[in-house]
């Protein structure tokens, strides 16, 4: 069996939201190192190759795709997307819905050049209304977060420069469909090969 299919078969969704019950931040590494793996029943650390494991997972994390075919515990309602150096940050975000504990949790993820991915969980509902479940209510989270980091990194500036700098820094709505969220074979073969072959060892 596949390390790949032995983490699908086997997650533990109720390990997941334990661990994640105090989650705010973290790079997308640290997040599938210390939230999703733990929550991967029988899972064996095994081999000198194990890193090319956890950069596929990472990368199936980061993209929503791991999520989206635990189809079994978790639904993705919402995408959105921005874009504010064209050339070296942007960021997707993405709204998980789990069925166990009937919860939308809003998760950000920012891409850099550097490979330094953060992911933040910015929003957790658990009784959604109306005035809460359409696109507008989740882009201003994502607005005000825009504006808190990039706040933080150029204290010197106001929002109003800042902003004339970037090249989108509004997020806007993604398309919420497969094709939007999972990559392909084709493009997992060429960058995550060496993780998409490995095997699981049984314990």
């Amino acid at each position: 069996m596949k390390k790949i299919t032995h983490a699908y078969q086997n997650f533990n969704i109720d390990k997941f939201l334990s661990a994640i019950k105090n989650f705010k931040e973290e790079t997308t590494m640290e997040f599938v190192t210390d939230i999703i793996i733990p929550s991967i029943d029988g899972y064996n650390k095994s081999g000198d190759d194990e890193i090319y494991f956890e950069m596929y997972l990472e990368q199936l994390v980061k993209t929503g795709e791991f999520f989206y075919r635990l189809k079994k515990y978790f639904t993705i309602t919402h995408l959105f997307e921005n874009s504010i150096y064209e050339e070296g940050y942007w960021n997707v975000a993405f709204v998980l819905f789990s069925n166990k504990d009937n919860t939308y949790r809003l998760f950000n993820i920012a891409y850099e050049r550097s490979g330094n991915d953060v992911i933040y969980l910015l929003d957790l509902v658990t009784n959604i209304k109306n005035d809460k479940s359409d696109d507008k209510y989740f882009e201003k989270i994502l607005d005000a977060h825009t504006k808190k980091i990039w706040g933080n990194l150029f204290p010197e500036k106001s929002w109003e420069e800042l902003y004339q700098e970037f090249d989108s820094p509004n997020y806007t709505k993604g398309k919420n469909s497969q094709s939007s969220i999972c990559y392909g074979i084709k493009f997992y073969e060429e960058y995550y090969k060496e993780g998409m072959e490995l095997d699981h060892t049984e314990q």
